[in-house]
């Protein structure tokens, strides 16, 4: 029965004297509804096929790919996207043309059908026909893709109006088909899975290990970090190790540590074919090889070596990040600098600090200190542009920083159940429990299960070993304290965030540890990790420092004095200033008087011209701005600007004195209405409600900023009026940077770079710093 059928018997039924209950005539019409919707959603079908088959994924084209190729394309979002959408359309046609069928007994249908495009293609690497399931799973794999793609073509082909053009086709016998493949190939794949764990385990231990070689290739590239790309591959990581961790537990994990570290041990190898010669260039620099480091560098830079220094390592990297800045943008970074400028207070910061010389110091240490303390799993995509040689460096030290952390929080639970049973360690016992979670936290991967079970038997045996034991109560609420510090809801592991980092904090600017904050660190000797972290990350935070401080302190400069042009935009000078200018306040209402004073006689100059030139239309003569700033220079009006007594009334009749002067040397007639008009505009001047003076004043304020945060002085265009008052502007520039130097002495008691004992040196043949 077609749906035109099951519409029109729908509306000749016989009535009854007791007509059915509501619910059932609910149930009735929301059937036809769906009914009827899916023989119109029928009709884009040929079109949904079509897109597959040439945009997406075939057999033939998959025949082409190696191994690696087309686990990287059955792994892409948009063909697994694509592939579960278009099972889906065909489970909805299912629904209407074969409802009575026996429905497909897995659940994630898009990788366990995606998985028979490898299985058909690559068989060698995957099967051993020697067993029948693998005999299975290959015959069954080929008979479904194959029924799969015939189905397409055929619907592809179709011009369907109705489900009854489509009931009348072949595409019945071909669904069916289709779908029976599919049922006996997800039953072969279900059993195969279960008798082959082993060989499914290598498989994604390969393809782990080849997602993680990707994502240190593009950590190591000198290129921006691309953030989709790496996303995709950690949630692709996140998904196989779920994946290795379901298929065989604990022991699968542990596979997965050794694959991993092998991996890394032969990329350390191999570290001068695979990463670029600049990232070995500063990374022998930071390990105090600077033989090896000018080596380099005079072969990838000759040019550039030749001219060097008595810093070259900081001169060439210098200059490799000047071509980096050319082709990025920067954005991280210099958003990350407005935030610290806005608010200083929350970053470590201070406006003392901001005025300092060694600003770009404070702020490395700044920038290194937010990422250490981030609770997020990886910090790849937070890391500054400006740390683009350090990424894999930044890595290491935030999961050294967050394990010390975890350590703390946990020790610090172990220490108050220990106090309540009167169990006290000595230093040395301490080391050992140290020494125990640090090594299990430098495994790459552990189960939570696992964790907690660990945590609570090394909480146990210590009781245990001292005559003493958990509650059942005790035990359960040992194991929620772990769990909230595995997820990030501890707060007394914020606590101890905060107090690690103003220790990091204290020895990267003092050079030595500080004595408040240290108890629990010191109580189970992790002060020694702290100390040795920090010594680690020293290097790193000089030589980026060095390099990069000119930038920060631009950069910094820019968004430090944005305020003064806040002020300047501001009608009245009379309001309170930020307390970053307060103390020049007489300095800044004299500013503001002129800037604002000056915007006048600009815009006062060009509506003189306008009024003259439309009184002379017929001969279209425009008064050059040459003339127009001689006759201000005149009539005083540049004194006039700079003169603090005189005020703006003083400066609107000199300008009817200038209108009058060249309308009589133009020959231009001017009647009453004409000056009429014109002190009205002036008027509105004044009050600055004119659109023409706002945008000169604008204009005004954006070139003095441009040249108080460039040394090189942006070139009016000759076409603006404000061109010729070029005096003017150097009058200002001089003004208000002797008023930020000013400012600079006044917020400043002492300005000392940060120093620590572990100095650098960068110089040739010298050893950079000393390890533990």
């Amino acid at each position: 029965m077609n749906f035109n059928k099951k519409l029109r018997s729908s509306f000749s039924r016989p009535l009854f004297f007791s007509p059915p209950p509501i619910p059932i005539i609910q149930e009735q019409a929301a059937l036809l509804i769906q009914e009827r919707w899916k023989a119109m959603h029928i009709r884009h079908a040929p079109d949904k096929a079509t897109h597959y088959l040439q945009h997406i994924l075939v057999l033939s084209e998959a025949k082409t790919r190696s191994f690696a190729s087309l686990q990287e394309v059955i792994s892409n979002p948009e063909i697994m996207n694509a592939t579960r959408s278009i099972l889906i359309y065909l489970e909805q046609i299912k629904d209407y043309l074969l409802p009575l069928r026996t429905p497909v007994p897995f659940k994630d249908k898009t990788h366990a059908f995606l998985f028979a495009y490898l299985v058909s293609t690559q068989k060698n690497a995957l099967l051993d026909f020697s067993y029948t399931d693998d005999v299975n799973l290959y015959e069954h794999a080929q008979t479904m893709l194959n029924a799969f793609e015939q189905l397409l073509a055929t619907i592809a082909l179709a011009e369907w109006k109705t489900i009854q053009d489509y009931t009348e086709d072949e595409g019945t016998d071909l669904l069916n088909q289709f779908h029976s493949a599919q049922i006996q190939y997800y039953t072969t794949y279900t059993q195969w899975k279960e008798n082959n764990p082993a060989k499914l385990l290598k498989l994604c231990l390969d393809y782990y290990c080849e997602l993680e070689s990707k994502r240190l290739t593009i950590l190591c590239s000198l290129e921006a970090l691309p953030a989709e790309l790496y996303s995709h591959l950690t949630k692709e990581q996140l998904r196989i190790k779920n994946k290795i961790e379901a298929l065989c537990g604990s022991s699968g994990l542990d596979q997965l540590n050794h694959a991993l570290a092998k991996l890394h041990q032969q990329m350390d190898i191999q570290q001068q074919n695979i990463f670029p010669v600049e990232l070995l260039i500063h990374k022998a620099a930071l390990e105090g090889n600077n033989k090896l480091a000018l080596a380099l560098s005079s072969k990838s830079a000759p040019s550039q070596t030749s001219t060097l220094n008595q810093n070259p390592i900081i001169t060439y990297e210098q200059h490799i990040f000047k071509e980096y800045q050319k082709i990025h943008p920067l954005p991280l970074i210099k958003e990350r600098i407005k935030q610290c400028v806005d608010n200083p207070q929350a970053h470590r910061l201070s406006i003392p600090i901001l005025c300092s010389r060694y600003v770009g110091s404070y702020l490395t240490h700044t920038l290194i200190l937010d990422l250490l303390q981030s609770p997020l799993p990886s910090i790849a995509e937070q890391i500054p542009e400006t740390f683009y040689l350090d990424r894999i460096h930044l890595i290491t030290f935030h999961a050294l920083y967050q394990s010390i952390l975890k350590t703390a929080a946990i020790l610090s639970y172990i220490k108050f159940y220990c106090d309540n049973y009167g169990v006290y360690l000595t230093k040395e016992e301490w080391a050992i429990q140290k020494d125990r979670l640090l090594l299990w936290h430098s495994h790459y991967f552990k189960s939570t299960k696992d964790s907690e079970l660990f945590y609570l038997d090394l909480l146990k045996h210590i009781l245990l070993f001292n005559d003493q034991s958990l509650t059942i109560t005790e035990q359960l609420a040992f194991t929620r304290l772990i769990q909230q510090i595995e997820n990030r809801e501890s707060k007394a592991l914020d606590l101890l965030n905060q107090r690690l980092s103003n220790i990091f904090a204290t020895y990267l600017l003092n050079g030595k540890l500080p004595d408040t904050h240290m108890a629990i660190f010191k109580t189970t000797t992790l002060d020694e990790e702290v100390l040795i972290l920090a010594q680690d990350i020293m290097p790193m935070i000089r030589l980026h420092s060095q390099v990069h401080s000119t930038f920060y302190k631009k950069e910094i400069e820019k968004h430090l004095w944005q305020p003064i042009a806040d002020y300047l935009k501001q009608i009245s000078a009379s309001k309170e200033l930020p307390i970053l200018l307060l103390a020049e306040e007489e300095s800044f209402f004299s500013i503001h008087h002129k800037v604002h004073k000056l915007a006048f006689v600009v815009t006062g100059l060009q509506l003189i011209n306008q009024t003259l030139n439309h009184n002379d239309m017929w001969n279209d003569k425009g008064i050059e701005h040459r003339q127009l700033k001689k006759e201000a220079s005149v009539h005083g009006l540049l004194a006039m600007i700079t003169n603090p007594d005189c005020s703006m009334q003083h400066i609107e009749k000199a300008l009817f004195r200038i209108m009058h002067h060249l309308a009589k040397e133009q020959k231009i007639s001017l009647d009453h209405l004409c000056e009429k008009k014109l002190s009205k505009m002036f008027l509105s001047v004044k009050k600055e409600q004119s659109l023409i003076y706002k945008s000169c004043l604008d204009d005004v304020i954006k070139e003095l900023m441009r040249r108080i945060n460039s040394k090189k002085k942006a070139a009016i265009s000759p076409n603006h009026l404000l061109f010729e008052f070029n005096e003017v502007f150097d009058g200002l520039e001089l003004q208000l940077k002797h008023c930020m130097s000013s400012l600079k002495k006044h917020h400043l008691n002492s300005d000392y770079e940060p120093t620590t004992e572990a100095t650098v040196h960068l110089k040739s043949g010298e050893k950079a710093f000393h390890r533990r």
